[in-house]
């Protein structure tokens, strides 16, 4: 599976057929499935989904009333399983159960404060960070004062495989440069 973040504005997740999953954070969380063709799938929905090997298991945790959109998703793409989370939100014990058992955690730079909440909650592999409006050196620092010793590798895109995925002592964390 490549990773990559595509200017700030969404991240773009590729399996080895190169079908493309981009994931973008607006109100919802959206996931546009692109075949090499050019045929497009939309899926903006709740709910659990499987498109030509990428599997899509979507959640909304509800915050003050329920909108019938997705705010917590889990992607696996060549086996590598991936969770995006909205800005905002904290799963209760009944939504983590439900999204357990991942590989990475993708947050936006605006979740950083929150970042050891989730950590500890999810306990990924790795960590990705979207960068889109901090500088590389500020994310650093703010990833250094939560997960303090962590190996941190800056690049536009990462390929990751289902057999990297194996627990480490320090977690790993990726920022996806703009």
């Amino acid at each position: 599976m490549t990773i990559r973040n595509n200017n700030g504005k969404n991240i773009s997740l590729e399996n080895s057929n190169k079908i493309k999953a981009e994931v973008s954070f607006s109100d919802c969380i959206v996931i546009e499935l692109t075949e090499p063709s050019g045929e497009k799938v939309l899926i903006d929905r709740p709910g659990e989904y499987e498109y030509k090997g990428i599997d899509i298991m979507s959640r909304e945790v509800k915050l003050e009333e329920y909108k019938s959109c997705a705010n917590v998703s889990k992607v696996t793409v060549d086996g590598v399983r991936t969770l995006f989370i909205k800005e905002g939100i904290e799963p209760k014990q009944d939504d983590l159960n439900q999204i357990s058992d991942i590989d990475i955690i993708l947050i936006t730079e605006e979740m950083l404060e929150k970042l050891d909440k989730h950590v500890l909650n999810f306990d990924p592999k790795k960590v990705v960070i979207m960068q889109s409006k901090m500088s590389s050196a500020e994310i650093t620092e703010s990833v250094k004062k939560v997960l303090s010793g962590a190996n941190i590798s800056e690049a536009k895109q990462f390929k990751f495989k289902a057999e990297d995925m194996t627990p480490m002592a320090l977690i790993e964390v990726y920022l996806l440069t703009k």
